[in-house]
């Protein structure tokens, strides 16, 4: 059976189950089998073709997400197929089968979280219920005590005010029956708010014991004997244990992500796993990153490539751990029938492996933390170069047919360190970063190499968070080991500060500089931005209406010296963003944008401005918004846009939305460079 007959079946089986609710008993919340999951389609036209694109200006694509839940135990698929799969290209469409974990553990925590609080003594739950009916009794009757004491105060200041001009008997009297009166109302305050506080420390008591009882759930350890087996029972089935030692379990194409100098994020076709029951730690990834591509008019050739990662260690990965990693990925020479060809090109067979380490040690309740990860690689350019005189080399043949180690290899190293400090309204973290000049991970193709890096950051907070200030700074440097023309240093600097009071506009600002200088022998380039912004908003009401105010401005200024060249650069943005939002189902937005820009002696302005209307029908089952767009940009350039947005609920779980767009471009300098385009995009989901 191959392997497109079998995704085949499963797809059928799934759609089966879907369907049939005999099988999934969908409308019985209490069944054992559930199925859930979207199905989303979305295709785009354009009428333009945009200048060197690859990507086809219209397009289909068709993604579906399924979870079928046995006994509480997920299992998902995702499918993904769009007509830009093309044979001449890396594969696009996708399929995926795997553990959902995270639901899985959710799943675990509701349960056990019942079973914590079914376990409290029913007379603590009733308690506790009472206590909350008292202390909204009391709370009342606090307020309703307040306000007469309030009044009796008002009566005593004015007779106390008519004793100071009227010195009669018949004042005295009346000052001291109000001075009678505010003392028991006095009295009253008191004894309610002492009830009021009573019962308030006694509900507090009852609500920790039941928490107390509910965390048991998330340290099942801090149970004993037999009552540490019923959590784990009820929160989960025998399978339902045995999976939850399975942080990733997937199989199809997955996106194993590890480390940043070992895999972090590429396609992988095969599987993917890690597993981590109690201490001990092991993960496997193994599969196909690139099919075999022979050359064509629209991309290069590429050779089949395999990976394979294995990690061991000891400890869980949010916590204090050690793990142990071995990295092989390798391109087949065999696998384009050409090679001259792909020589011509000067496109290689590659081999990569590593070996790294990482670890983690949490401190005082992960309140400070050190990390770590040190890898060293081996890289091949051409697995078919000139091999090794061994008698030369000392390597013995094993290692050589293993590594692939020839004329074209080489190795360096790479490692990073980072450490926390993790307070209730401080947080600073610290980090150095080093990856060699000839270090390279075919696990992490976007890895920059030749990089010395140090970063910083304090974020600190008061008033509750509701002042917010930030500082980072960070530095690198390239060239470490001489073999460029020229050493290039960065420097980046920030500050930050955020101001949301309640019930009051907040307030953000930020300054940031950045330099960067390039030395060598024969040129200097020094390269400084400076970079301000602030915004600020606030959300009221305009009667009926409700009303959001959002402004911004933002400066940039960079200086460009290249040996005695200079190059300035100066950018303001001043921005209005209005939000009215209307009793019945209507709101609009309006904002308007207004740069001014000038590159050494050329200026340049631009004016962007938008309106949109939104408005919900039959109950928010239908939406419509209606807008236009237009920028001005200076000298002769116009640009026009209208756009519809409407999305219609077919049903429940399924939803319907067309987007149009009609853009007008005016260049009135260069006609060549005007254009007129439609853009169309529909978009159906269906969830159940």
């Amino acid at each position: 059976m191959t392997l497109k007959t079998s995704i085949t079946g499963f797809i059928l089986l799934l759609f089966l189950i879907m369907y049939s609710d005999i099988l999934i008993g969908q409308g019985n919340s209490g069944s054992p089998v559930q199925f859930h999951g979207t199905n989303r389609i979305n295709g785009q036209y354009i009428s333009l073709q945009g200048g060197e694109g690859i990507v086809p200006p219209s397009y289909l694509l068709d993604d579906l997400q399924m979870t079928l839940t046995v006994y509480d135990i997920p299992i998902s698929a995702s499918f993904f197929v769009t007509t830009e799969q093309s044979k001449f290209k890396q594969s696009i469409n996708n399929f995926r089968i795997y553990l959902d974990a995270a639901a899985l553990k959710s799943n675990g925590i509701k349960k056990a979280t019942a079973f914590a609080t079914s376990k409290l003594p029913p007379e603590l739950v009733k308690a506790k219920d009472d206590l909350t009916k008292t202390q909204d009794l009391l709370k009342s009757d606090l307020l309703n005590e307040t306000k007469l004491r309030d009044e009796a105060m008002k009566e005593y200041d004015k007779e106390k005010k008519n004793l100071s001009d009227t010195a009669s008997a018949i004042a005295k009297s009346r000052l001291r029956k109000a001075k009678s009166k505010l003392d028991q109302a006095e009295a009253k305050v008191a004894k309610t708010k002492a009830k009021f506080e009573q019962v308030k420390a006694k509900l507090a008591e009852a609500n920790n014991a039941i928490k107390q009882a509910q965390s048991l759930v998330k340290s099942p350890q801090q149970l004993t004997g037999k009552a540490t087996d019923l959590a784990k029972g009820v929160a989960y089935s025998k399978m339902g244990r045995f999976l939850s030692i399975f942080p990733t379990l997937e199989i199809g194409k997955c996106r194993p992500n590890y480390s940043e100098l070992t895999v972090e994020g590429i396609p992988v076709s095969g599987a993917n796993i890690e597993l981590n029951p109690g201490l001990f730690y092991a993960a496997f990834a193994m599969g196909k990153v690139n099919r075999a591509v022979d050359i064509n008019s629209t991309s290069d050739p590429s050779y089949k490539r395999n990976l394979l990662f294995v990690r061991l260690g000891v400890g869980r990965k949010n916590e204090s751990h050690l793990y142990f990693s071995y990295l092989r990925v390798e391109d087949k020479a065999s696998s384009l029938q050409d090679s001259l060809v792909s020589d011509s090109l000067y496109i290689y067979p590659h081999s990569n492996h590593i070996l790294a380490t990482e670890g983690k040690l949490n401190l005082f309740k992960n309140k400070f933390t050190i990390e770590g990860e040190a890898a060293a690689s081996l890289y091949t350019n051409n697995t078919q170069s000139e091999n090794f005189d061994l008698k030369i080399s000392g390597i013995s043949a094993g290692l050589v047919k293993y590594f692939n180690v020839n004329a074209s290899s080489s190795y360096d190293f790479a490692y990073s360190g980072n450490i926390g400090l993790n307070l209730s309204t401080t947080t600073i973290t610290a980090g150095i970063k080093k990856i060699g000049s000839g270090y390279h991970t075919l696990g992490n193709p976007n890895l920059i190499a030749d990089r010395l890096i140090y970063n910083g950051r304090i974020d600190q907070s008061f008033a509750k968070r509701q002042l917010m200030m930030s500082f980072f700074f960070r530095h690198s440097r390239d060239n470490l080991i001489g073999w460029k023309a020229g050493t290039t240093t960065m420097e980046a600097y920030g500050i930050s500060a955020s101001l949301r009071l309640r019930k009051a506009p907040f307030f953000t600002a930020m300054y940031m500089p950045n330099f960067q200088k390039t030395r060598g022998e024969y040129f200097n380039q020094d390269n400084s931005a400076y970079l301000v912004n602030a915004m600020a908003g606030y959300q009221y009401k305009m009667g009926s209406l409700d009303a959001t105010t959002t402004v911004m401005f933002c400066r940039q200024y960079g200086n460009l010296v290249k040996d005695t060249a200079k190059n300035l650069s100066r950018t303001n943005s001043y921005s209005l963003n209005q939000n009215f939002s209307m009793v019945i189902p209507l709101s609009f937005e309006f904002s308007v944008n207004y740069s001014q820009s000038k590159i050494s002696e050329q200026n340049e302005d631009i004016f962007n401005l938008m309106l949109k209307g939104t408005y919900n029908a039959f109950k928010e089952r239908w939406q419509n918004s209606l807008g236009i767009m237009w920028s001005k940009q200076n000298p002769g350039q116009d640009k026009l846009g209208y756009f519809l947005n409407s999305r219609v609920k077919m049903w429940k779980g399924g939803d319907l939305e067309i987007q149009l767009e009609k853009n007008t471009f005016k260049n009135n300098i260069e006609c060549v460079k005007s254009y007129n385009e439609f853009i169309g995009r529909i978009i159906f989901e269906v969830r159940w």
